[in-house]
């Protein structure tokens, strides 16, 4: 779809140092058919891809959201955005800011739910720096033909739980397709075109390049649950920046990439896009391979990921840690199911979650009246403004069903903050073998806890087992309520997330606007 024209307002001059960049955003529903098999699906601005925010470094980007929803409330995360003194534009449903109702609207500015979208911060000095001549976006998703609502109310029933499964279709930009499908114009909304090429164009998203360029591929990870392999067939990748952190270059044959993450390379999933040169004339479009793509052959745990070094070796300096939190991962089900009882509060233990909360935890921060919630809705740590906070993920094996035991990888986000990914390993985490202090590394919002041992492909450890660990450090510099979660969709939903309050006391004053709920 295309993206509608932002209004600038800026004054001319040599050096612009900021600009205000406006977009509004109309959150309709309708049916799409985005791998040719038709569903009802949350739409921005009239198509099913939302259109690609564009801005420069130290622009003030306003936001216009525009829910013309008949019945549901939404938020919208600008995932990557650390929203620096504006907390309570976050987007984080009930945690930062509570829902705004159909009907009603809602204006953010901030320096620079199943809606998706590529928000692009332009550094006007990149191209000269990293060498590119142009840039393709990619934003890759999996993709179900179930009714969003359905596969929720399935994973929190305590009576007839059930797992997502496997999506039916990989999507590049919106486009897919589901077997062959024999109907891929079904609806102006889902961006296929008349049938007027042949079947394969018709359902893959095309990419266009000239010979002899250099592209910025900035490939994004819009999942629900999978961790993607992007390879380009006859042609390598070069990694030079790491969500919003440049790298020194670094080759590779296939990028892995997780939910939530965001690489760029200058240079598609077993869902399927076409390379197309400009040069190339009437050719017909390949078919895609009529075997399934061969998973890796090693996977290996991190990747290539500890081999990455920045090229600002000053803002990648690692500051030491002011204070620890370990946190593990456990998966139990609630209720009289005959399964052992777990206890929120025992020694050295909490569990967090909320139900049935209609207000902000951050609306509750401003208001002072955080301990009316019950305990375990209640952030599980009170951070002070300027700590050195390092957060020790430990990933544990876990009963999935009776009799198959396995070992998950997590991708894992902080909201409000980029954060320096210190690596992990194997086993249990021990505060004096694995406490190494890296002078630098790589800072990113979001990071993945691999399975080392007890996954899919290995041999079945015993519940409970730890399987691996994962060490990440911030600066708390950012006053707010800050939701830290696993990325996958479903573990989200299941409760897999926990909440920071940071230096409450110096928050910021609340817009106008919040001083009347909606």
């Amino acid at each position: 779809m295309s993206s509608p024209a932002p209004h600038h307002h800026h004054h001319h001059a040599k050096l612009i140092k900021s600009q205000i960049v406006h977009y509004d955003l109309n959150i309709t529903s309708d049916f799409v058919a985005p791998d040719c098999v038709e569903k009802i699906s949350l739409l921005v601005n009239g198509g099913f891809t939302g259109p690609q925010i564009d801005v420069n470094r130290n622009d003030i980007l306003e936001v216009t959201i525009n829910n013309m929803l008949d019945t549901h409330g939404i938020t919208i995360h600008f995932h990557g955005i650390d929203q620096l003194g504006t907390p309570f534009y976050d987007g984080a449903a009930f945690v930062s800011q509570d829902l705004i109702p159909p009907g009603r609207s809602q204006t953010i500015r901030m320096n620079s739910q199943a809606v998706f979208g590529a928000l692009v911060v332009h550094e006007p000095s990149d191209p000269a720096t990293i060498g590119f001549d142009d840039e393709r976006t990619n934003i890759l998703r999996d993709w179900w033909q179930a009714d969003e609502q359905d596969l929720m109310d399935g994973l929190l029933s305590k009576t007839h739980f059930r797992w997502i499964g496997d999506p039916q279709s990989l999507l590049t930009n919106g486009r897919g397709a589901f077997r062959k499908a024999a109907n891929c114009s079904i609806n102006p909304a889902s961006g296929i075109t008349p049938a007027t090429q042949t079947r394969y164009q018709q359902e893959f998203t095309t990419i266009t390049v000239e010979p002899s360029k250099t592209y910025r591929f900035r490939i994004i990870a819009a999942s629900t649950l999978e961790y993607f392999v992007f390879t380009v067939p006859n042609h390598t990748l070069t990694i030079v920046e790491v969500e919003g952190t440049l790298v020194e270059p670094f080759t590779v044959d296939a990028l892995e990439i997780n939910s939530g993450q965001r690489w760029s390379d200058p240079g598609t999933p077993a869902g399927f896009s076409i390379l197309h040169y400009s040069s190339a004339k009437n050719v017909t479009a390949p078919s895609p391979p009529s075997t399934p793509l061969s998973p890796l052959a090693n996977p290996t745990p991190g990747w290539i990921l500890s081999k990455l070094v920045p090229r600002d070796l000053k803002r990648a300096a690692v500051p030491k840690a002011t204070q620890q939190i370990i946190l593990a991962g456990h998966q139990f089900l609630a209720g009289d199911d005959g399964r052992p009882a777990v206890t929120p509060f025992g020694p050295g233990r909490m569990l967090w979650g909320f139900k049935n909360q209609s207000t902000a935890i951050l609306m509750h921060d401003y208001a002072n009246t955080l301990k009316s919630l019950p305990k375990a809705s209640q952030p599980i740590a009170e951070i002070k403004l300027g700590e050195v906070v390092e957060i020790v993920l430990q990933g544990t094996v876990m009963e999935i069903f009776p009799g198959f035991n396995l070992c998950q990888e997590h991708p894992w986000h902080l909201h409000g903050h980029s954060f320096y990914d210190l690596g992990g390993g194997p086993g249990l985490y021990d505060p004096k073998g694995n406490h190494s202090e890296p002078t630098t590394a790589i800072l990113r919002d979001t990071t993945t806890l691999y399975p080392y041992s007890g996954a899919g492909f290995q041999p079945q450890l015993p519940a409970g087992t730890p399987c691996g660990w994962h060490r990440i450090r911030y600066v708390a510099n950012n006053p707010g309520a800050w939701l830290f979660h696993c990325h996958i969709a479903p573990h989200l939903v299941m409760g897999m997330g926990v909440v920071f309050n940071e230096g409450i006391e110096h928050l910021p004053p609340l817009p106008v606007s919040f001083e009347q709920p909606f």
